[in-house]
């Protein structure tokens, strides 16, 4: 190299290391940090596109990309002060961990209505943090947040509409319930997003119940429904969610839980013209006025601590069978009670099987009240095993009540119970 290269590069690294030291300005900072959370709505969206034809791979390499994108957004909010990104976080979580349950030997036949659901749910949060950070963003009407996020009394503005007005609707139609019986349904798609999905007579009928949560279309026109909670009431532990195609103005389900609703499937017809449903989210339940009962025959949950009684044998040591789990109104029962167990031993130990896991682990009692913690030996079981449903349940257990060769045990602060017999 002779004397005049030499002297080019020296300059060349001199500069480039002073442009390396230069401080980044507030504004540099917040541009970097609006890209980035551009780039992982991006990322976001291939999830919220999936559908059950899609592969087990592709799905898990969306979510490598997201990930990726999710490392920059968390960097870039580092280097400034006001960058709130805790709500796309907790949502973030919920769809890594959606994604990461999925089996490779599985397919996403059952698995992309809660993938689609959960990536609605965290484009919903970035569109929250972008309406304060970065109000530039184009994340689309897809990722815009519901209404209820929105100040009381406010006006909701055209561009949190998160859903399409097309399929904005009432329908009704009646379930198949895996026991023969039907449930009379109303399902509310709103236009702020929301939805509301009523089981029993749409009316002062004592066993109305209502679940609420939110929708979202697809890139290929189907509508993914997520319920998450009771009205006036807490989340649930499991979300219930729904995969609908479209036909003719109805909604056919073709993904949705079939060891409660049956595995024929049901349509639901178009019951009330878009153009009539509110808009606010105040209104959610405005097409009803049944307040949610407990289900019909449900044991009620205990009122107060040492309320409980023992059968002969106690709780202690007997091996529990699993009969029946019940959320909300979603009531499963159970093939082979055999392979579903509970046993709790009086020195505080606690074993589980569920179908091809094993679960151990502790648990502690007061009076009434309960709490199990377990570690699963897999991940999870083959479809249409309820392993993972069963150790979500127990894992959320917050009471008990033990009577005559009978244990109910209260999860999600009672607000679903799973039925044992003591097994023979």
């Amino acid at each position: 190299m002779n004397m005049k290269t030499l002297v080019v590069v020296v300059i060349a690294a001199a500069l480039f290391a002073l442009a390396g030291c230069t401080p980044q300005t507030p504004e540099d900072a917040m541009a970097k940090f609006c890209t980035s959370v551009q780039s992982f709505d991006t990322a976001v969206q291939q999830l919220q596109q999936i559908t059950p034809e899609t592969t087990v791979g592709d799905a898990k390499a969306a979510r490598a990309t997201a990930a990726d994108a999710w490392q920059q957004v968390t960097r870039s909010a580092e280097k400034l002060a006001d960058a709130r990104v805790e709500s796309i976080q907790e949502a973030w979580t919920t769809l890594e961990r959606t994604v990461d349950s999925i089996s490779k030997g599985d397919t996403l036949a059952e698995a992309a209505a809660g993938v689609v659901a959960s990536a609605t749910q965290v484009r919903a949060a970035v569109a929250q943090v972008g309406s304060v950070s970065c109000p530039e963003l184009s994340l689309g009407a897809a990722a815009a947040p519901p209404a209820a996020e929105a100040p009381i009394g406010a006006a909701a503005p055209e561009a949190t509409v998160a859903a399409p007005q097309a399929a904005t609707n009432v329908y009704t139609g009646a379930i198949p319930l895996s026991d023969g019986a039907a449930q009379d349904l109303t399902l509310t798609l709103h236009p702020n997003g929301e939805a509301s999905m009523v089981f029993g007579a749409a009316g002062p009928a004592e066993d109305a119940r209502i679940l609420v949560g939110s929708w979202s279309e697809n890139a290929d026109g189907a509508i993914s429904v997520a319920l998450d909670r009771l009205e006036d009431g807490p989340e649930l532990a499991l979300a219930e969610t729904f995969l609908f195609n479209r036909q003719d103005g109805q909604l056919v389900a073709v993904e949705y839980n079939r060891e409660v609703y049956g595995p024929s499937g049901f349509t639901m017809q178009t019951s009330v013209q878009a153009a009539a449903l509110p808009v606010d989210s105040a209104a959610i339940t405005s097409t009803v006025s049944t307040p949610i009962t407990a289900t019909t025959g449900a044991a009620a949950a205990p009122a107060e601590a040492g309320a409980a009684t023992q059968p002969a044998g106690g709780l202690v040591g007997t091996v529990w069978q699993l009969q029946q789990m019940q959320q909300g109104v979603a009531v499963t029962t159970v093939p082979d009670p055999s392979l579903y167990t509970l046993t709790l031993a009086e020195d505080g130990t606690a074993q589980a099987t569920a179908a091809c896991n094993v679960g151990s682990g502790s648990y502690q009692t007061n009076g009434s009240n309960i709490s199990i913690q377990l570690v699963w030996s897999a991940a999870s079981c083959a479809p249409p095993a309820l392993d993972r449903q069963f150790a979500t349940y127990l894992s959320y257990a917050n009471a008990f009540q033990a009577q005559d060769g009978a244990l109910v045990i209260y999860f999600n602060n009672s607000a679903g119970q799973m039925l044992f017999a003591a097994g023979r």
